[in-house]
């Protein structure tokens, strides 16, 4: 990203990644079309890509957890999967 062409916009985002492996196994309970499904896990797989994207974009990237989504400590997984 060119600074002269580009708002300094301050964003930050906290992505969720850890949850994503298991994706294939419960988005298709969740009640969605085949088609949606698809897309749906098309777009998790896009997840880290994406958000190595907006880290050399300039965006923040923070660490967050999803607590009661697995055990504790799963969050230092994430600091890998993005790239």
């Amino acid at each position: 990203m060119d600074e002269n062409t580009q708002p300094n916009l301050h964003l930050h985002a906290i992505p969720t990644l850890t949850i994503f492996p298991d994706a294939s196994e419960w988005i298709p309970t969740m009640g969605m079309t085949p088609t949606e499904t698809r897309a749906m896990l098309a777009t998790i797989a896009r997840h880290p890509e994406v958000v190595r994207r907006a880290a050399e974009a300039g965006v923040l990237v923070l660490a967050g957890t999803d607590a009661g989504m697995g055990p504790h400590g799963m969050v230092r997984s994430e600091f890998g999967k993005s790239g």
